[in-house]
């Protein structure tokens, strides 16, 4: 039995790492699990409401279900209801994709967002999970970990998404010097072409617990104009932190 959990969770975090729908074979190559096995999970899994399946295609994505929980999860937490102000004051100055992120192992996921509303606007979904070390979200949190933490975060071989993402250690623990030098962390289409990233780290009890910033298309926020943004997303952090250590 708990084999089968222990399967059915990892087909929906295979889902939750896609862009797009996956197929049987796929999901059944990938998680080296037999076909009739994944078959099986995956029409459980679409019985609780957790997976939906395209029927054009027969490919499949997260249901709705999971979806309805995970944003329980998240509203229950004071770190959500505390970084949602800090967001809607951010977004008020800039009008940009503007995130709260933690770290899930070696990824970092977005917990509660306030999207753009120009012609020309970044893809919440691009920015939902990503690896730590390729987004300016994961690097502001990952740079403040206790160093005997930080395997769990890190792991090898460092995954490329881009040409632009760092994928030696020592580059990254020399990112890792600047932010902690400079209180911010960039990513410049580290993550993913086209999309320039500017984050703090948020901290609770002296403890860096998440990371706040906003995503950008590069032809909007070209390098020379970064420092502009700067003080905005370093402000919403401090807010954010301090937010947290007085309970409010």
């Amino acid at each position: 039995m708990l084999s089968s959990v222990q399967n059915a969770l990892q087909i929906l975090k295979a889902l939750s790492r896609s862009s797009g729908e996956r197929g049987l074979t796929d999901l059944s190559r990938e998680l080296h699990l037999g076909k009739s096995t994944t078959f099986r999970l995956v029409h459980t899994l679409m019985a609780e409401g957790m997976v939906a399946q395209n029927p054009k295609t027969g490919r499949f994505r997260l249901g709705l279900a999971l979806a309805e929980m995970g944003n329980s999860a998240a509203e229950d937490t004071g770190l959500q209801r505390a970084g949602f102000r800090q967001l809607t004051q951010l977004h008020g100055r800039v009008n940009e994709l503007v995130m709260l992120g933690v770290l899930d192992g070696p990824d970092v996921i977005t917990i509660a967002k306030i999207e753009c509303t120009r012609a020309v606007a970044v893809n919440p979904a691009v920015m939902r999970r990503c690896p730590g070390h390729c987004s300016a979200m994961g690097k502001a949190i990952l740079t403040f970990l206790p160093p005997e933490s930080l395997s769990s975060h890190v792991r090898e071989p460092l995954q490329r998404l881009t040409p632009n993402t760092v994928t030696d250690f020592s580059a990254l623990w020399e990112h890792f010097t600047r932010i902690r030098r400079n209180g911010y962390a960039l990513d410049n289409e580290e993550r993913a072409i086209g999309i320039r990233g500017i984050s703090a780290p948020v901290f609770f009890r002296g403890r860096a617990v998440a990371s706040l910033g906003l995503a950008v298309p590069t032809q909007r926020l070209p390098a020379a104009m970064v420092s502009s943004m700067l003080p905005l997303v370093i402000e919403a952090a401090a807010n954010l932190s301090k937010s947290l250590d007085d309970g409010e």
